[in-house]
Protein backbone atom coordinates (compact mmCIF):
# COMPACT_ATOMS: atom_id res chain seq x y z
CA UNK A 1 0.00 0.00 0.00
CA UNK A 2 1.58 3.29 -0.96
CA UNK A 3 0.66 7.14 -0.33
CA UNK A 4 0.02 9.24 -3.39
CA UNK A 5 3.53 10.73 -2.93
CA UNK A 6 4.94 7.08 -2.72
CA UNK A 7 2.83 5.98 -5.90
CA UNK A 8 4.23 8.93 -7.87
CA UNK A 9 7.73 7.97 -6.81
CA UNK A 10 7.26 4.16 -8.05
CA UNK A 11 5.45 5.11 -11.40
CA UNK A 12 7.83 7.65 -11.76
CA UNK A 13 11.21 5.09 -11.27
CA UNK A 14 9.41 3.10 -13.34
CA UNK A 15 8.53 4.81 -15.82
CA UNK A 16 10.52 7.64 -16.49
CA UNK A 17 13.92 6.28 -15.00
CA UNK A 18 14.95 4.83 -18.77
CA UNK A 19 16.92 6.83 -20.86
CA UNK A 20 14.66 7.66 -24.20
CA UNK A 21 14.79 10.51 -26.42
CA UNK A 22 10.89 10.91 -26.25
CA UNK A 23 8.91 12.06 -22.44
CA UNK A 24 7.25 9.35 -21.22
CA UNK A 25 3.88 9.71 -18.76
CA UNK A 26 2.36 7.81 -16.08
CA UNK A 27 -0.41 7.73 -17.67
CA UNK A 28 0.53 6.29 -21.46
CA UNK A 29 -0.27 2.73 -23.00
CA UNK A 30 2.72 0.75 -23.18
CA UNK A 31 1.41 0.05 -25.96
CA UNK A 32 1.50 3.45 -28.09
CA UNK A 33 5.49 3.64 -26.75
CA UNK A 34 8.09 2.81 -29.37
CA UNK A 35 10.00 -0.45 -29.42
CA UNK A 36 12.92 0.40 -27.69
CA UNK A 37 11.80 2.27 -24.61
CA UNK A 38 8.28 -0.57 -24.19
CA UNK A 39 11.22 -3.31 -24.21
CA UNK A 40 13.54 -1.05 -21.84
CA UNK A 41 10.30 -0.48 -19.30
CA UNK A 42 9.63 -4.44 -19.65
CA UNK A 43 12.78 -5.94 -18.91
CA UNK A 44 12.67 -7.76 -15.87
CA UNK A 45 16.41 -6.98 -14.57
CA UNK A 46 15.09 -3.08 -14.97
CA UNK A 47 11.85 -3.00 -13.82
CA UNK A 48 11.03 -6.43 -11.70
CA UNK A 49 7.01 -7.85 -11.78
CA UNK A 50 5.29 -6.37 -8.99
CA UNK A 51 1.84 -4.88 -7.99
CA UNK A 52 1.58 -0.94 -7.15
CA UNK A 53 -1.43 -0.26 -5.02
CA UNK A 54 -2.89 2.50 -3.48
CA UNK A 55 -6.48 4.19 -3.53
CA UNK A 56 -6.41 5.71 -6.75
CA UNK A 57 -4.25 3.58 -9.22
CA UNK A 58 -3.80 -0.19 -9.19
CA UNK A 59 -0.93 -1.24 -11.47
CA UNK A 60 0.55 -4.93 -11.75
CA UNK A 61 3.67 -5.85 -13.62
CA UNK A 62 2.92 -9.00 -13.94
CA UNK A 63 5.63 -11.94 -15.90
CA UNK A 64 4.25 -15.20 -16.77
CA UNK A 65 6.93 -17.39 -14.93
CA UNK A 66 5.34 -15.73 -11.73
CA UNK A 67 1.76 -15.28 -12.37
CA UNK A 68 0.73 -17.28 -9.47
CA UNK A 69 1.61 -14.40 -7.12
CA UNK A 70 -0.03 -11.75 -9.11
CA UNK A 71 -3.37 -13.10 -9.78
CA UNK A 72 -5.82 -10.33 -8.17
CA UNK A 73 -5.71 -6.96 -8.60
CA UNK A 74 -7.46 -4.20 -7.16
CA UNK A 75 -6.96 -0.34 -5.59
CA UNK A 76 -6.92 -0.17 -1.67
CA UNK A 77 -10.46 0.53 -1.02
CA UNK A 78 -12.93 -1.83 0.44
CA UNK A 79 -15.27 -1.44 -2.66
CA UNK A 80 -13.35 -1.47 -5.37
CA UNK A 81 -13.21 -3.42 -8.50
CA UNK A 82 -10.83 -6.72 -8.38
CA UNK A 83 -9.13 -8.63 -11.13
CA UNK A 84 -8.19 -11.82 -11.36
CA UNK A 85 -5.79 -13.05 -14.22
CA UNK A 86 -6.64 -16.22 -15.14
CA UNK A 87 -4.56 -16.70 -18.37
CA UNK A 88 -2.31 -14.27 -19.99
CA UNK A 89 -2.29 -16.29 -23.40
CA UNK A 90 -0.02 -18.29 -25.63
CA UNK A 91 1.37 -15.31 -26.96
CA UNK A 92 2.34 -12.88 -23.84
CA UNK A 93 4.78 -12.86 -21.96
CA UNK A 94 4.08 -10.21 -19.87
CA UNK A 95 1.15 -8.20 -18.70
CA UNK A 96 0.72 -4.56 -17.32
CA UNK A 97 -3.12 -4.09 -15.82
CA UNK A 98 -4.05 -0.56 -14.55
CA UNK A 99 -7.10 0.28 -12.18
CA UNK A 100 -8.59 3.64 -11.68
CA UNK A 101 -11.68 4.84 -10.45
CA UNK A 102 -13.72 6.51 -12.92
CA UNK A 103 -15.75 8.61 -11.30
CA UNK A 104 -13.44 9.55 -7.89
CA UNK A 105 -12.44 13.70 -8.35
CA UNK A 106 -10.12 15.58 -6.55
CA UNK A 107 -9.01 18.89 -6.13
CA UNK A 108 -6.52 19.84 -9.27
CA UNK A 109 -4.16 21.94 -7.14
CA UNK A 110 -4.49 19.74 -4.00
CA UNK A 111 -5.33 22.84 -2.32
CA UNK A 112 -8.51 23.17 -0.54
CA UNK A 113 -11.43 24.90 -2.70
CA UNK A 114 -9.53 23.98 -6.12
CA UNK A 115 -11.61 23.13 -9.00
CA UNK A 116 -11.96 18.99 -8.73
CA UNK A 117 -10.40 16.66 -11.44
CA UNK A 118 -10.89 13.23 -12.37
CA UNK A 119 -8.32 10.99 -11.33
CA UNK A 120 -8.13 8.94 -13.92
CA UNK A 121 -7.25 11.77 -16.04
CA UNK A 122 -4.01 11.76 -13.77
CA UNK A 123 -3.80 8.00 -13.62
CA UNK A 124 -4.85 6.96 -17.18
CA UNK A 125 -5.04 9.98 -19.33
CA UNK A 126 -8.50 9.80 -19.90
CA UNK A 127 -11.67 11.26 -18.79
CA UNK A 128 -14.60 8.54 -18.56
CA UNK A 129 -17.75 10.90 -17.60
CA UNK A 130 -20.61 10.14 -14.94
CA UNK A 131 -22.26 7.13 -17.33
CA UNK A 132 -21.79 5.89 -20.97
CA UNK A 133 -25.10 7.59 -21.92
CA UNK A 134 -27.96 8.40 -20.77
CA UNK A 135 -29.03 4.94 -21.33
CA UNK A 136 -26.72 3.33 -19.20
CA UNK A 137 -26.43 3.21 -15.28
CA UNK A 138 -23.44 5.18 -13.82
CA UNK A 139 -20.05 2.97 -14.09
CA UNK A 140 -19.80 0.36 -11.11
CA UNK A 141 -16.41 -0.96 -11.97
CA UNK A 142 -13.15 0.53 -12.16
CA UNK A 143 -11.90 1.34 -15.65
CA UNK A 144 -9.85 -1.63 -15.96
CA UNK A 145 -6.86 -1.14 -18.57
CA UNK A 146 -4.51 -4.44 -19.51
CA UNK A 147 -1.90 -4.50 -21.93
CA UNK A 148 -0.20 -7.63 -22.96
CA UNK A 149 3.25 -8.20 -24.30
CA UNK A 150 5.59 -11.20 -26.23
CA UNK A 151 8.98 -11.88 -24.68
CA UNK A 152 10.40 -10.00 -27.46
CA UNK A 153 7.92 -6.42 -26.16
CA UNK A 154 5.65 -6.98 -29.20
CA UNK A 155 2.69 -6.10 -28.36
CA UNK A 156 0.31 -9.12 -27.81
CA UNK A 157 -3.28 -8.29 -29.72
CA UNK A 158 -4.28 -11.95 -30.60
CA UNK A 159 -4.51 -15.24 -28.87
CA UNK A 160 -7.16 -16.10 -25.93
CA UNK A 161 -6.66 -14.27 -22.74
CA UNK A 162 -8.65 -14.62 -19.52
CA UNK A 163 -9.39 -12.74 -16.52
CA UNK A 164 -12.65 -12.37 -14.16
CA UNK A 165 -13.87 -9.72 -13.24
CA UNK A 166 -15.18 -8.95 -9.14
CA UNK A 167 -17.23 -6.10 -8.90
CA UNK A 168 -17.56 -4.26 -5.30
CA UNK A 169 -19.69 -5.84 -3.26
CA UNK A 170 -21.64 -2.81 -2.81
CA UNK A 171 -23.29 -3.55 -6.54
CA UNK A 172 -26.97 -4.10 -6.96
CA UNK A 173 -26.01 -4.92 -10.68
CA UNK A 174 -27.16 -8.72 -11.74
CA UNK A 175 -25.78 -8.37 -15.27
CA UNK A 176 -22.81 -6.57 -15.82
CA UNK A 177 -21.73 -5.30 -19.77
CA UNK A 178 -17.97 -4.98 -20.54
CA UNK A 179 -17.51 -1.97 -22.24
CA UNK A 180 -14.20 -1.28 -24.87
CA UNK A 181 -12.92 2.24 -24.51
CA UNK A 182 -10.25 2.58 -28.17
CA UNK A 183 -6.58 3.33 -27.01
CA UNK A 184 -7.14 6.33 -28.86
CA UNK A 185 -10.42 7.88 -27.74
CA UNK A 186 -9.19 11.05 -25.63
CA UNK A 187 -12.32 11.27 -23.56
CA UNK A 188 -15.79 9.53 -22.59
CA UNK A 189 -18.49 11.55 -22.80
CA UNK A 190 -21.14 12.22 -20.24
Amino acid sequence: LLSDSRLKDEMHAWRRGITTTTPVSDAQFLTQMDAPTRCQLLDTNYFPPKVLVNVDRAEAIVAMGKMQYTKEVFRNDPTTTRVTLLDLGANADKVVVSLVDPLMSKPDTGAEGSPQRKVSEDQLGKSFGSRLSQYWQMWVTDVIRIERFGSDCTIATNGMFKFRVQMPPSSTVRKLKMYRVPMNAETIPD
